[in-house]
């Protein structure tokens, strides 16, 4: 009996093991990698995220010229110690310096707005 779209009751029809199907615990055992004849992972421990840079993009919104200058602290530290998050780093710089910008440019039109004398002034 089906219970939806493409599910059914036995999941190992005709004794055909489901591709699906996890493993035991004792699935990657040395041995068995061994006998696998793959090469063994090289892939290493993975280098750290810069706190800054992440930072940076977060704090866009709400503080840009902050952003913008931590944006340019986690370039130079990324630089420095070969961390991880370059893209972050300078995407936070960016908006920072954009949003800066819009607020200022933002900020002069209103003032702007509320010392213009009006219709009967």
């Amino acid at each position: 009996m089906a219970r939806g779209p493409g599910v059914v009751d036995d999941p190992e029809p005709r004794g055909v093991p489901s591709p699906w199907t996890v493993p035991g615990p004792a699935y990657a055992t040395p041995e068995r990698i061994e006998a696998s004849g793959l090469p063994p992972s090289t892939a290493g421990p993975t280098r750290p995220v810069n706190a800054l840079a992440a930072v940076s993009v977060l704090l866009v919104l709400f503080l840009p010229p902050v952003a913008a200058v931590l944006g340019g602290v986690a370039l130079w530290q990324i630089r420095r110690t070969g961390e991880r998050g370059w893209g972050m780093a300078l995407a936070g710089l960016a908006m920072g310096i954009m949003m800066t910008l819009v607020y200022v440019i933002g900020f002069m039109f209103v003032v702007a707005m509320a010392s213009w004398p009006g219709p009967g002034g």
